[in-house]
């Protein structure tokens, strides 16, 4: 295993304090998440398509009644991680938009009854974590096609699904059609963790097209991957595993932001912009004044850990 998946012990043996004794918190709540959002219908469209969420993932133990002496604060032991996601609906009419509502909702709903949550990531875990992801989006994709099948208007329905996930430094994407998720990196990068599922990047893939060129080909829309949708097509769920460093900041969107602002100004805002809030913001604005021909969505988290460990 490598130096950076190094693990710590989260839980180091209680000191004895005849007086009163510190319960040490896990790792995954001493990590401080910011987060931001914002979506907009854009100046073409007469609806909002897009769907988002930002969550906080925790299993806690609140302790009620004890006579324990305990450090003021110690009444409260958790595990905390953090949901991200953007969902872009398409179809006739309003069927898009509740495509990509059914989404975010049939996977939380699934997250709820899932009986083991992942808040401690070994490696086993990890693999686990991934399989089980996968097939939230199988899962996901069976019930929009059954309802889109059983309802006349919503035949056809479908949506991407960008999703993240982190607790403590690793942070895990799962990831359907051309909405994105970038990690930048103050200073040194911004890198795009997902890869779109179009027609003009399989020609890329293939060697057919340069990569510039699928930015203007005319299939950039054309999805080869998609949840729900027309037909019996079997959905490829990309799953991701990946290190978080102190100030990184995670942004997801739908196309609305990628089509009108390229990566260059993306970053640049990012480097300038420091608080989530206001980045989403801009980011945005910068897409309606690019001429806002899509719906679009901005959902963005920062990333601060504790210095005392690796975590």
């Amino acid at each position: 295993m490598s130096d950076d998946l190094a693990r710590t012990d989260e839980f180091p043996t209680l000191q004895s304090n005849p007086e009163r004794t510190a319960v040490p918190q896990p790792y995954s709540s001493r990590v401080s998440v910011e987060t931001g959002a914002n979506t907009n219908p854009g100046r073409v469209r007469a609806n909002n398509e897009d769907h988002y969420l930002i969550a906080r993932v925790a299993r806690s133990i609140h302790l009620v009644k004890t006579n324990l002496a305990l450090e003021p604060g110690d009444d409260l032991i958790e595990e905390v991680g953090w949901a991200l996601a953007v969902a872009d609906g398409m179809g006739g009419h309003a069927s898009g938009e509740v495509a990509s509502r059914l989404a975010l909702l049939n996977g939380v709903h699934l997250i709820l009854n899932e009986v083991r949550w992942s808040m401690k990531i070994s490696e086993d875990e990890a693999e686990m974590l991934m399989k089980r992801m996968g097939q939230y989006v199988l899962d996901v994709h069976q019930a929009i096609s059954d309802q889109g099948n059983t309802d006349p208007k919503l035949y056809g329905m479908g949506t991407t699904l960008t999703v993240a996930y982190s607790v403590g430094r690793d942070l895990f994407t799962v990831h359907v059609g051309d909405s994105r998720a970038y990690l930048h990196r103050r200073g040194m990068m911004l890198r795009q963790l997902t890869h779109d599922h179009t027609v003009a990047q399989r020609l890329v893939e293939e060697g057919v097209l340069q990569p510039g060129e699928a930015q203007h080909h005319r299939l950039k829309h054309v999805l080869t991957n998609v949840i729900g949708g027309k037909g019996d097509h079997v959905v490829r769920a990309e799953v991701q595993r990946n290190r978080l460093q102190d100030g990184d900041r995670l942004l997801l969107c739908s196309d609305g932001l990628s089509d009108m602002v390229d990566d260059d100004a993306i970053r640049e805002v990012l480097d300038r912009v420091s608080t989530p809030q206001l980045a989403a913001d801009e980011l945005v604005r910068r897409a309606l004044l690019a001429g806002g021909r899509d719906n679009v969505t901005v959902v963005m988290a920062r990333f601060l850990f504790p210095a005392d460990t690796a975590g």
